[in-house]
């Protein structure tokens, strides 16, 4: 293995990696076209079905209208019993940006919401998407639902819209980001005198958690759109329900699926399994060859070969023991380090390569941007001959990096 020349050792990288301003924009994701969960809610009559979507702007069709751009989609289900259609909705929702940009954005969504009523003791939900300024209509997978189904809904505690209670629907088909950030398990359970309920979280047979968790409040409540963001409100047709709020337990789960047991004496009022699922997992690290590869930006070949040994020459077992030495913090299982890097790699293989499935693929400013971010300052010169010159100044560390593309066909080679 060949170490880039421009190595630095890894506590300068460290401090790179967490000083350097980072772009929002993930051109590379591992998101899904379209994100689909339901939740029933009681009523005093019929119960209500919530059934909400999630799209990333990259997956809609965007057309030019003076200087906005405009999508949108029609998002509409049919509901069936056991041999008739019993009810048929539909939502038409629409987004504006006011730059192309943000159009290919995989970290910023469209979503929507519609409800119905539960008639039957289970149904059938089919589900079909329609993508504004096309002809397209895309079906989805059918669902079925339960009218007396009760399970936690996943929410961010981030919401002051409107008549919410202060939790916003995160939507990732009912599945945790692994993530740093926290996220927080909303669930209702409709006994008034209830107060207080048993928590326990495993994963691969370890407690994660076991708590008692008092409840938060009192509520009748919806799900409903407000701002763009779908919360949680409150709605006095839906029957009051004891909510129980658990939260602080997110960041310590790993990737994968994890039981959760909600109890209350001998009363057990939820008990099943849910996924931690790394949503925008960086694309460069679905193949560990090139992963591991990678970090010769990073790293010497010798250091690299003894931990390669170390992880008995699987290369999957190597990126994790690599990055397991260099943690910010040990108690979690995402390593924002990590993340960060491989982001970058993700990023710079869309901006500087048309291809890139060797580490001899990236282009030294691609190789510049995955070791110290995006540039504080570019300058760029053009010269009689069609050689352009490109400057990327950093201020943290403080260097500069001259790259020049002799032909103009944008082959830039590190000078300095």
């Amino acid at each position: 293995m060949k170490s880039f020349v421009y190595f630095i050792v890894f506590f300068s990288f460290v401090i790179i990696l967490n000083s350097q301003p980072r772009r929002d924009n993930k051109l590379h994701s591992n998101s899904k076209p379209i994100y689909v969960e339901s939740h029933v809610v009681q009523s005093d009559t019929n119960n209500k079905c919530y059934v909400s979507f999630r799209v990333p702007y990259s997956n809609l069709v965007f057309i030019k209208d003076d200087l906005n751009f405009t999508s949108g989609i029609v998002f509409r289900v049919e509901v069936t019993g056991k041999d008739r259609v019993l009810t048929r909705e539909f939502t038409h929702d629409k987004v504006t940006v006011n730059n192309y940009e943000s159009t290919n954005r995989n970290d910023l969504f469209l979503e929507g919401i519609l409800s119905f009523a539960l008639s039957e003791s289970e149904v059938t939900v089919n589900p079909l998407v329609s993508l504004d300024n096309t002809q397209r209509q895309v079906p989805l997978r059918p669902f079925k639902v339960e009218k007396n189904s009760n399970s936690p809904i996943v929410v961010r505690n981030n919401s002051n819209c409107g008549n919410s209670l202060g939790y916003s629907l995160v939507n990732y088909e009912n599945s945790i980001p692994f993530s740093e950030e926290d996220y927080q398990l909303f669930f209702p359970i409709y006994d008034n005198y209830l107060r207080s309920i048993e928590v326990e979280i495993k994963q691969n047979d370890e407690v994660v958690l076991k708590r008692n968790v008092p409840r938060k409040l009192f509520a009748q409540f919806a799900i409903n759109k407000c701002k763009e963001t779908l919360v949680i409100e409150e709605n006095t047709s839906n029957k009051p329900a004891s909510v129980f709020i658990i939260d602080d337990f997110s960041r310590y789960l790993n990737q994968g699926e994890f039981k959760i047991k909600i109890s209350h004496n001998d009363s057990i009022y939820f008990e099943s399994e849910m996924l931690v699922d790394w949503v925008d997992k960086p694309v460069s690290l679905s193949d560990p060859k090139f992963a591991f590869q990678l970090l010769e930006i990073m790293e010497s070949e010798d250091k690299l070969d003894k931990i390669f040994k170390e992880a008995d020459n699987e290369y999957d077992k190597a990126v994790e023991l690599f990055w397991n030495k260099y943690d910010p913090n040990s108690k979690t299982h995402f390593n924002q380090l990590k993340a960060e890097f491989y982001n970058r790699a993700d990023y710079a293989i869309k901006q500087y390569n048309t291809k890139a499935k060797n580490i001899s693929d990236i282009s030294d400013r691609g190789k510049i941007y995955i070791k110290y971010g995006e540039p504080a300052e570019v300058d760029r010169y053009y010269s009689d001959k069609n050689q352009i010159t490109e400057v990327w100044k950093y201020m943290s560390p403080k260097v500069e990096f001259v790259f020049v593309d002799i032909t103009g066909l944008g082959n830039y080679k590190i000078v300095n």
